[in-house]
């Protein structure tokens, strides 16, 4: 078999075999309907299969993974067979004792991903329930006593709309090493509970993450699972330094999917349907022989390209898209053939740039030179000057202007993006943004 690198989202233990019932819960309410559960003879010998195959990333998932009674063999043999490879776990947080901590670093865990959907306890048990917030964050204090990096995992929600600004300054507080922010999604226990919810929807969901990059943050890494257009939205306009990866599909050729059941696929959605229904069926790495396994990952191939053919043909709005090649749109999530979170990204920049470039500027806080060609600020958001590479004399020259519309004239770059740059670290404020001192 060909040994490449592969990454695999391998989902343990069952989408209902959890602790906690979280109302937001997309795994719950047979949305996943594989049910078994694999003992470790049978899961040794799925793994082993997955690992001759290629698997060098791990991402365990559930249900809660930490439920799992074999959970440490199961990092454990994956590590000593791939000592370079990566192991990561998505957990609620609330059963990571600090004896649980030690034995995962024991067995060679690499992360531990916590979700955590409020910066209180009070937003967050309203959706993860009661007491589940002092014992997640209890769990990633253990975690990180244990030398385990630890990131938070936090999905924007009905209930935290208004939270979601706070929760760069919680991460930090709290000792995360990153954040990751991703929407509700409208599936499985979730899609029960806020079927009739008016007032939240994805784009509100993007309004929400805008707040929380508006606010003065020491730099955090942070990925939000969002479309690249909008990734770049918050660069632009809130200096996010967010990475703008291909998300083009790559199910079944570098990503895979395994179920609590052994079952190998190339992604979920290949596998089921946005009701639960099994779409397709992959071939189980407990059961089935080598030779089965290589034939179907042809399939995968197969149904690779079916993918990016019909995204050819159903996204017609994409093609003239500057990030076309590097972004794909799922046709099995987006059956119609439209992206409305583009949409509505569109319109955002085109909103935003009208109020930078008739927004007055004020200076607030006076640059050092640092040589002919460059000065720098002292500013609260970083440890570091800021360094701007363009003399004193020309910066005053361009700040005097007070108007942006006349800076544009001046300077030869992207001024928008210049501008909101410095914003974002609280040396100058636009008149038609809200003053985020």
């Amino acid at each position: 078999m060909v040994n490449n690198e592969k990454k695999f989202f391998w989902e343990i233990t069952p989408g209902h075999f959890c602790n906690l019932e979280c109302k937001s819960c997309y795994a719950a309410e047979n949305a996943r309907p594989d049910h078994r559960l694999l003992d470790w003879k049978s899961l040794e010998k799925a793994q082993n299969k997955a690992i001759d195959i290629g698997m060098s990333s791990l991402e365990i998932l559930g249900g809660e993974p930490l439920l799992h009674q074999d959970i440490e063999h199961f990092v454990s043999n994956f590590k000593k067979r791939v000592p370079a490879g990566f192991c990561g776990i998505v957990s609620n947080g609330t059963l990571v004792s600090e004896n649980k901590a030690k034995a995962l670093k024991e067995a060679g865990l690499d992360q531990l991903t916590i979700s955590i959907d409020g910066t209180n306890a009070e937003i967050n048990d309203k959706n993860r329930g009661l007491n589940s917030f002092n014992r997640a964050l209890r769990g990633a204090e253990n975690a990180m006593k244990a030398g385990i990096g630890v990131t938070l995992a936090y999905t924007v929600n009905p209930y935290n709309t208004k939270d979601t600004p706070n929760i760069f300054p919680f991460a930090q507080t709290n000792g995360f090493e990153a954040i990751g922010i991703q929407i509700l999604e409208m599936s499985g226990r979730a899609k029960k509970t806020f079927m009739d919810e008016k007032n939240f929807n994805r784009t509100v969901g993007l309004g929400s993450i805008i707040d929380a990059y508006d606010l003065p943050r020491q730099y955090l890494y942070s990925e939000v699972n969002t479309r690249n257009k909008f990734k770049t939205l918050l660069n632009r306009f809130y200096n996010a330094g967010m990475e703008l990866p291909s998300i083009r599909c790559d199910g079944g050729t570098e990503t895979f999917m395994i179920s609590s059941g052994g079952d190998f696929l190339p992604c979920s959605q290949y596998a089921y349907g946005p009701n639960g229904e099994i779409r397709n069926r992959g071939v189980n790495l407990t059961t089935e022989n080598s030779n089965l396994i290589d034939n179907f990952q042809e399939q995968y191939l197969d149904f690779n390209h079916e993918m990016s053919s019909l995204e050819n043909t159903k996204f017609s709005s994409c093609r003239n898209c500057k990030h076309h090649d590097s972004c794909s749109p799922c046709p099995l999530i987006n059956p119609s053939g439209v992206v409305p979170e583009c949409e509505w990204v569109d319109s955002k920049t085109k909103e935003l740039n009208n109020l930078v470039r008739s927004s007055d500027v004020l200076l607030k806080i006076l640059p050092e030179p640092v040589n002919e060609s460059s000065i720098s600020f002292k500013v609260r958001t970083q440890e570091e000057p800021l360094t701007i590479p363009l003399d004193r004399q020309k910066f005053h020259q361009i700040m005097d202007q007070k108007k942006v519309s006349e800076m544009e004239k001046m300077l030869d770059l992207d001024l928008v993006e210049f501008l909101c740059k410095l914003r974002s670290h609280q040396v100058l404020s636009l008149s038609n943004f809200i003053d985020i001192s």
